[in-house]
């Protein structure tokens, strides 16, 4: 299972430098998951793109299905939110990422992003194997 956080789930909507390469983790096949606060995170900057006439609403409506149709997983923040507080705190990320961290963490899944500063801080925690930089 792969972790993904709101930079890779935006990416699979708009087409971003980074889109190929979120695509292709669709196309491997292997299960995706993400916990509630990052595909929130992920619909909510698709929404500020859509308020400030980046992207058109047809677009923001489509993400709102299309999205959690790709996940293999869903789950839920509760039981993570006291360690990605921690993280959040710790390491200086936004909360929806320091969910994310603390889900790969906790099942031991990898973790996908496009943020090279959240991936660089979730190397003191996650082997580099366990570990996808998804940028162009």
């Amino acid at each position: 299972m792969i972790v993904v956080d709101a930079t890779v789930m935006a990416a699979w909507a708009v087409q971003v430098p980074h889109s190929a390469r979120a695509a292709r983790l669709l196309e491997e096949g292997q299960p995706l998951a993400a916990p509630e606060g990052a595909l929130t995170a992920a619909l909510e900057g698709l929404r500020r793109l859509a308020a400030g006439g980046h992207i058109n609403d047809m677009i923001l409506k489509e993400a709102a299905g299309i999205i959690p149709a790709m996940l293999h997983a869903i789950v839920p923040d509760a039981g993570l939110i006291t360690a990605a507080m921690q993280h959040a705190t710790e390491r200086r990320l936004p909360l929806d990422a320091a969910l994310c961290l603390s889900l790969a963490e906790r099942r031991g899944w990898a973790l996908a992003s496009a943020d090279r500063q959240f991936i660089k801080a979730a190397g003191g925690l996650l082997p580099s194997e366990r570990l996808h930089l998804i940028q162009s």
